[in-house]
């Protein structure tokens, strides 16, 4: 078992104190986030599409996955912070925002990309 400099035992799924290995840990916290994000998006449009959108229409198929989609954002969001005990700064939180945003504005344009 890992010790803390103070001698007590570490916490399981403790960060990194810093440098590199806790640069790698806030890399796969948001890894997993986007992997849940992009997971759970092909889900739901695949449920939008084939379920919803022939007897609602497409229109009313988006007005009722959207919800579905943020509630399940926030929650895969909530899990990963209590899994991977990040650090809750605001300008470290503002960092790992506009990261997974990047990520996930770069997946979809990469999945419209013409073949």
């Amino acid at each position: 078992m890992s010790r803390t400099r103070t001698g007590a035992p570490a916490r399981a799924g403790a960060a990194p104190a810093g440098g590199r290995a806790a640069f790698a840990y806030e890399l796969t916290a948001l890894g997993l986030y986007l992997a849940f994000g992009v997971g759970l998006a092909l889900v739901l449009v695949s449920v939008r599409a084939f379920l919803v959108a022939p007897r609602y229409g497409a229109g009313a198929a988006e007005a009722l996955a959207t919800p579905w989609v943020v509630v399940a954002i926030i929650l895969a969001a909530c899990y990963l912070a209590q899994r991977f005990v990040l650090k809750a700064s605001p300008s470290s939180e503002l960092s790992r925002g506009l990261a997974a945003l990047v990520l996930i504005l770069a997946v979809q344009f990469i999945a419209a990309l013409p073949s």
